[in-house]
């Protein structure tokens, strides 16, 4: 190792070590493993953390109720994110106003500050992010707005908002690439944060109280200075790992992690699989948090690396958690749809991870002719691209296609890539053609509970009737409402085909569909229904009771052969409903609302090559 890289580490390391112990702060943040579940819900973690009270009036006039717009928030952090709950008493809950101007309705603000700068009104630095989460029942996980550096600073922000007997909840996580970018996890250090409840009594589309948890103005929106302080309190175990856990990207065998607030050495581990044990100690009770990997990286190799904190004792230590990263390798990698997929949209999106060495243009090549993508002839050649993304456009359902990524470099040196393939779906139901016209929306194909006398209600009962935001694919889901509080305690929704389907035709054997649900959710069984033009009946309910609670979509494939052991004709298909709820229930069941997308059929993927 060099003289200058031996003092370019010893002075990171110097810096890694230092913290604003000066100023004042208001509490400590801690960090928590494992990480509380984003559903809204006060997991038994935050039952350890201390609760900030929103309670200075910084806007429209004085409460008249203390109880009413008031509240608390908490926070922790781990490696990947940083956690806040935000709990609020509120009697009357309006949402009336459009997202940009949400802060006129029943809403929080959370405000983040980086590096704690402290910036006067207007100076707001890339660190500094005001967000805003508003209370909304149709979209409680995805009806947010940030005001300062959106669109990318909404990016990986996750949220789920939950009614209480109070009033409302929010639980969220920020990733730290989000908030920090490459400064990283600020464990050790002190940060800006506020947050303020926006109040609206009378849903006439002004705010009527606002409160803070630390600004004494309502120009705080916009005045670091006026937020307060947290310490992000370093743990016993190292953390902040760098490279960050999951890194598809390292070229440089340097790492880098937060120590634990005892350690005094250090012990490292590194090895190709997570099980790691005394043969993978490579850097034994090293003095800086920092090692260098002088045996370098194999590139495209996926690595694990642990830290274990040992104290001045020498005897006291604590066991890291296992962390990984992919070396780049040379080549395109990580390709989507991912090698061997069976589920692909029939109008996809190609993207890929470039590879190193300087690259400066991709050639792609893309045709469901293997022979043709292999040895790269021109009618696969789909051009240079300059960006790692490519739109084929329309593409033949049920289809395999093959494609492969060369990289070129700046002197023109070509790193050809591996042949990878997907397979296309044959859409059932996509939801995209429905329409708030009379007679293509999406109640009148998909006929509900108004029509077949049970709990189920599909689309909205105002325009746009399909659900536009919470999406699989494409620009639409169809808003499944099941209430299965009265007779017959279950909620279905039936759609009948004019012309009876082959659903075996050019050899598709697997039915997939796309369903998510919200955490308010009361538990039901989720069900598909399928009927022949004889009226045979199959049905399969998914395994997972909680599905209906999903806070991310869930792929279910259902293989066709579970209908045919129930006498469906497969080749002679004639109506699908979905239902949730059990249809041999005789007592009362629970209410909920969930999402169905890319109904489609598959094929069995290509053998690997």
């Amino acid at each position: 190792m060099g003289r200058r890289l031996i003092h370019l580490i010893v002075v990171v390391a110097l810096g890694l070590c230092a913290t604003s112990w000066g100023q004042v702060k208001d509490f400590d943040i801690p960090m928590v493993s494992p990480a509380p579940s984003i559903d809204g819900e006060v997991d038994d973690v935050w039952a350890t953390v201390s609760k900030q009270h929103m309670e200075i009036d910084i806007g429209e006039g004085p409460r008249s109720d203390a109880k009413d717009c008031s509240g608390y928030f908490q926070a922790l952090y781990d490696s990947d994110y940083l956690y806040v709950l935000i709990d609020i008493n509120d009697s009357e809950l309006k949402q009336d106003t459009a997202l940009a101007d949400g802060w006129q309705d029943d809403s929080a603000e959370f405000y983040f500050d980086g590096n704690n700068s402290k910036g006067a009104q207007g100076a707001i630095e890339p660190d500094d992010f005001q967000y805003r989460f508003d209370w909304n029942v149709n979209e409680p996980d995805s009806y947010f707005y940030e005001y300062f550096h959106r669109p990318q600073s909404m990016e990986g922000v996750e949220y789920m908002m939950v009614g209480t007997q109070t009033g409302y909840r929010f639980e969220i996580r920020f990733p730290w690439t989000t908030l920090m970018g490459a400064a990283g996890v600020p464990t050790g250090k002190l940060i800006g944060i506020d947050c303020f409840i926006n109040d609206d009594d009378d849903g006439g589309g002004s705010r009527e109280h606002q409160v803070a948890w630390h600004a004494t103005a309502g120009t705080g929106w916009n005045t670091p200075q006026m937020w307060g302080t947290a310490l992000m309190i370093a743990p016993f175990k190292a953390s902040a790992p760098n490279p960050r856990n999951g890194a598809p990207d390292v070229t440089v065998p340097l790492f880098r992690w937060t120590a634990g607030k005892t350690a005094t050495f250090h012990n490292v581990y590194m090895g190709k699989t997570p099980d790691l044990g005394p043969a993978d100690l490579v850097g034994p009770k090293s003095f800086l948090a920092m090692f260098y990997y002088a045996a370098g990286l194999e590139p495209g190799v996926t690595y694990y690396w642990r830290v274990d904190e040992i104290e001045k004792d020498g005897v006291t230590i604590h066991a890291g958690d296992v962390w990984s990263f992919v070396a780049q390798p040379k080549t395109a990698y990580q390709p989507d749809p991912a090698n061997g997929m069976n589920t692909a949209s029939p109008a996809p999106a190609l993207n890929w991870l470039g590879g190193s060495g300087g690259v400066v243009a991709h050639q792609l090549y893309l045709s469901d002719n293997l022979d043709a993508v292999s040895q790269g002839k021109a009618d696969a050649d789909k051009g240079k691209l300059t960006d790692p993304t490519f739109t084929p456009g329309a593409l033949q359902e049920g289809t395999t296609y093959y494609w492969r990524v060369d990289e070129i470099s700046a002197t023109g040196a070509v790193v050809a890539g591996e042949v990878w393939n997907f397979t296309t779906v044959v859409p059932v139901d996509d939801f995209e053609s429905y329409t708030d016209d009379e007679g293509s929306r999406i109640y009148e194909t998909w006929i509900d509970g108004w029509t077949n006398n049970n709990g189920s209600t599909v689309g909205y009962v105002t325009a746009p009737f399909a659900e536009q935001t919470v999406v699989h694919g494409g620009l639409q889901s169809m808003p499944l409402d099941y209430n299965n509080v009265n007779t017959p305690f279950y909620s279905e929704a039936e759609q009948t085909f004019a012309t009876a389907q082959d659903w075996t035709a050019g050899g598709t054997d697997t039915l997939v569909l796309y369903l998510r649900g919200r955490s308010a959710n009361k538990p039901a069984p989720v069900y598909v229904v399928v009927k022949d033009a004889s009226n045979r009946t199959g049905v399969v309910v998914h395994s997972d009771a909680a599905v209906a609670r999903a806070l991310k979509w869930v792929e279910w494939k259902i293989p066709l052969s579970e209908f045919a052991a129930s006498g469906v004709k497969l080749t002679s298909v004639k109506k699908i409903a979905i239902g949730v709820g059990d249809t041999a229930a005789t007592a009362a069941g629970g209410t909920g609302l969930i999402y169905v997308d890319d109904i489609g059929l598959a094929k069995p993927a290509p053998a690997a090559q």
